[in-house]
């Protein structure tokens, strides 16, 4: 008898995954009802090219989207990531060769610099205690001048081959290589989720003083996640090399405002601890249909801003209607009211309390009112 109870009250693990899975699967729910309003809108059947199309147009947001999830789950904030990606396009876009071993040094030295940036970031938050949006909006204008020392204007070029490693084709007409890159950056990143670093972020994001008194080093977790997440931004900023085909000092600056909009519409939480890359994926490419959609219908492209804004607020709205939060408060009153007046107990706010049913005042204030008086 005592066992049927607990079992009956034990939840469910598939209730439990749910749950613990909300942010994603509400994400991937959005972005397969805009993936069938796609296809209903567009003239012919889903091809192979519109498949390996929309898996490249995604794939530079959903890699800065990782490294900046990164930074959010264990309680940070990063605005250099754009200017990150702008960086290491330069670079690519004016110093590489055609030839084997230059493209191999340059897309390594991608990564690195992306981790060197990552690591004066992560310092002085880390150690130097500053706060991460001032550091990082230092960090986005000093990385932004720079690569305008380099390049001042839209020009250079990216070899063939660098290219085609990347927005190529792995097996032809059956997988994109965007797909696989994907595939493996979501693989890094369930390895560092699995990792005793991946344990610390989750744990300094949610309450940073009981995971230093559990003996994490917060310092250490801190500084490591942003030299990650510089390893992503250099990986994105590689990946839009290749995907273009030239080098633009501004082409990362549309993805201040866009990555923050994937993190959060891929369910993780502003301030840590709640979430994962995995939503941050699928919120890049739900982003990406929505402005797939905007052309389609014709809309003008800088309505795409205001969408990608107005999807953050909602997003963002959405993740803080916890059982604890404000608004769930004030939706709860507004329910409790809404019920006492259609029962008829709600009292007006024009009708005043008779005199006599007011409650009379403590002795103490009556000695004091007539003291003053």
């Amino acid at each position: 008898m005592i066992a049927a109870t607990l079992s009956a009250r034990r939840p469910w693990p598939v209730g439990l995954w749910l749950g613990r899975n909300r942010g994603p699967l509400i994400a991937l729910a959005v972005f397969v009802a805009l993936f069938m309003l796609v296809n209903a809108i567009t003239p012919g059947a889903f091809s192979y090219f519109e498949f390996s199309f929309m898996s490249s147009g995604g794939a530079t947001l959903a890699l800065a989207a990782i490294g900046q999830t990164l930074v959010i789950l264990s309680g940070g904030f990063d605005l250099s990531a754009g200017a990150v990606v702008s960086l290491i396009n330069v670079v690519l876009g004016t110093q590489m060769q055609d030839t084997l071993g230059s493209q191999v040094a340059f897309g390594l030295a991608a990564l690195l610099i992306g981790a060197f940036i990552g690591a004066v970031n992560g310092f002085f938050v880390a150690y130097m205690r500053l706060q991460p949006i001032v550091v990082t909006l230092s960090t986005m204008f000093i990385v932004q001048g720079i690569t305008l020392l380099i390049l001042d204007k839209p020009g250079g070029m990216i070899p063939a081959g660098f290219s085609s490693v990347f927005v190529g084709n792995v097996i032809d007409e059956v997988l994109p290589a965007p797909v696989l890159v994907i595939a493996v950056a979501a693989l890094i990143w369930l390895a560092i989720k699995n990792s005793r670093l991946g344990v610390g972020i989750y744990a300094v994001g949610s309450d940073e003083d009981a995971a230093r008194a559990a003996g994490i080093p917060v310092r250490r977790v801190k500084f490591l996640t942003y030299v990650l997440s510089g390893v992503f931004y250099g990986a994105a900023g590689a990946f839009i090399s290749a995907q273009t085909g030239s080098a633009d000092p501004l082409v990362g600056r549309p993805m201040l405002l866009q990555v923050f909009t994937a993190v959060v519409v891929g369910g993780t939480v502003l301030g840590g601890g709640r979430g994962g890359a995995i939503g941050s994926i699928i919120g890049a490419y739900t982003l990406m249909i929505v402005v797939n959609i905007l052309l389609v219908l014709d809309v003008s492209a800088y309505y795409s801003s205001v969408a990608e804004g107005v999807i953050l607020v909602l997003a963002v709205l959405a993740a803080s209607l916890t059982r604890t939060s404000p608004i769930a408060d004030y939706l709860r009153l507004a329910g409790l009211r809404l019920s006492a007046w259609r029962a008829g107990t709600l009292p007006s706010a024009h009708v005043r309390p008779h005199p006599a049913a007011r409650p009379a005042p403590p002795a103490a204030a009556g000695r004091r009112l007539s003291h003053i008086k």
